[in-house]
């Protein structure tokens, strides 16, 4: 693709090099940063890695992870963004962001406005920035050290729900396999715990979850508002308890499940998750927000639960 071609020409160009992505972070975000740290450094680049947000605690088992937030030089020839539909998807940095004259962005989501300067690779249909990672490199034939395919294959599972998800194609599932390959280790090594390793805090908190859980619409929609708190009371940071939108979604009957959690800063953070062929994206749209076609996210500026869940009614009349 010419597009891969620009890439890799603008970063011969260039010896140093910032690497920003999404606030509220999850694992396609961090793994694809961290992968790319990885490649440009093996290529005698300089490289740091900023996130303007706590890492995930599910996250905590990935190696070298003090490379994060780590400013090792003052200024940067280049800035690249990972994961960002937006550049308003990167927070404060996007005012650093937007100084550099050299700017590229690889992203997944559809929407993406384009934003970089001088290299846009978005491409809607990839199952995540990973997977599009993973093919930059191999255009290149980058050589990929086991570190990075566990990165990537962490991207990979967690943007496709451990390859539960419909961007879950036939090539998604190749490239997971030579990752495997590379990293020569047991998947339940990265699937462990990815899905299978929730602390007494996260089971408390699923307790409240499952109490206030609301099923509407013939059981076909759920909504959940998790306060303050129910977070105080079970002792969880709103960053690590993404897996409990999961709880609605396990439902049959249940096509649709929306998430409000209340963040200290005087706003709810909505998740919204959809399955088969309902692009929940729009509801995300209605404030702003946006994100995929099964699994979108916005912010609504309220603290008050019930105009909350009025808001998130007024959303779904788009389906």
């Amino acid at each position: 693709m010419k597009v891969y071609q620009k890439f890799w020409e603008t970063i011969q160009q260039v010896n140093s090099i910032a690497i920003y992505s999404h606030i509220q972070t999850d694992g396609d975000a961090v793994c694809s940063s961290l992968a790319l740290y990885n490649v440009l450094t093996s290529m005698g680049k300089k490289v740091d890695v900023f996130f303007g947000a706590p890492l995930p605690k599910y996250l905590e088992f990935l190696p070298n992870l003090e490379r994060l937030n780590k400013k090792t030089m003052s200024k940067y020839q280049a800035v690249i963004a990972l994961d960002c539909n937006n550049a308003d998807r990167l927070g404060q940095a996007k005012y650093t962001f937007f100084k550099h004259a050299i700017s590229l962005q690889i992203d997944h989501h559809p929407n993406n406005p384009n934003f970089a300067k001088t290299v846009n690779i978005v491409q809607t249909d990839a199952s995540s920035t990973c997977e599009i990672v993973f093919d930059v490199c191999a255009y290149k034939n980058v050589h990929i050290s086991k570190e990075t395919a566990q990165y990537l294959l962490v991207g990979l599972l967690t943007d496709t729900g451990g390859f539960m998800f419909n961007n879950t194609k036939a090539c998604v599932l190749e490239k997971a396999g030579k990752l495997l390959k590379i990293l020569d280790t047991d998947i339940s090594a990265l699937t462990l715990p990815l899905f299978q390793s929730v602390t007494l805090n996260e089971f408390t908190l699923n307790k409240i979850a499952m109490q206030k859980l609301e099923l509407i619409q013939n059981d076909s929609i759920a909504i959940l508002i998790l306060t303050q708190e129910d977070f105080q009371q079970s002792h969880m940071l709103l960053e690590n308890a993404k897996g409990v939108i999961q709880i609605g979604m396990q439902l049959a009957s249940v096509k649709v499940m929306v998430l409000a959690s209340e963040d200290p800063e005087g706003f709810y953070r909505i998740s919204y998750r959809s399955k088969g062929d309902i692009d929940i994206s729009k509801c995300a749209r209605v404030f702003g927000g946006g994100g995929l076609k099964n699994a979108s996210g916005c912010r609504i500026y309220s603290q008050d639960p019930v105009w909350i869940k009025k808001e998130i009614l007024r959303s779904l009349e788009v389906l």
